[in-house]
């Protein structure tokens, strides 16, 4: 290798050096620009699976009796029905009807999940809106039913 040589492929590994850490936070941007968050991918694949096994009407006529029978108090449901163990995450692992304040009406908070994160239903009235905020991510399924995520 002649001399002229040796400094062109020094040169070119100096450039790679310098180079590839840009190259690569680029890429890391880019993918942190264009993908979606992760909470927001397994709340969409939720809402997918819930959409093609549960029936909105079902959900709807248990959780607005849920709630009646709740009296305004935040009162954890103890007996949940079969068609909630229909989704691919099985059975919920906690269910509560939450009261409603000045914020928000009363609704059936469905929980499933662990140490890894939670996810799940929300479910009231036609006129029920649930909020994005800084834990929960939520996708409107129909008017007052909600699929949720935590943020992580």
């Amino acid at each position: 290798m002649t001399q002229d040589q040796r400094k062109i492929w020094l040169l070119v590994g100096i450039l790679a050096v310098l180079f590839a850490p840009v190259v690569l936070v680029a890429l890391g941007l880019l993918w942190v620009v264009v993908m979606p968050r992760g909470y927001i991918r397994k709340a969409e694949a939720f809402h997918q699976d819930v959409q093609h096994s549960i029936s909105e009407a079902q959900l709807r006529d248990w959780a607005l009796d849920e709630i009646a029978a709740a009296s305004g108090g935040r009162v954890e449901v103890s007996a949940t029905p079969d068609f909630l163990n229909a989704t691919r995450s099985g059975p919920p692992s906690y269910v509560v009807v939450e009261p409603g304040d000045s914020t928000h009406q009363p609704y059936v908070h469905v929980y499933w999940g662990g140490g890894f994160g939670h996810w799940g239903l929300k479910v009231g009235s036609t006129s029920f809106r649930a909020v994005d905020d800084a834990r929960n991510h939520h996708i409107e399924w129909k008017p007052g039913l909600y699929v949720w995520h935590e943020i992580q």
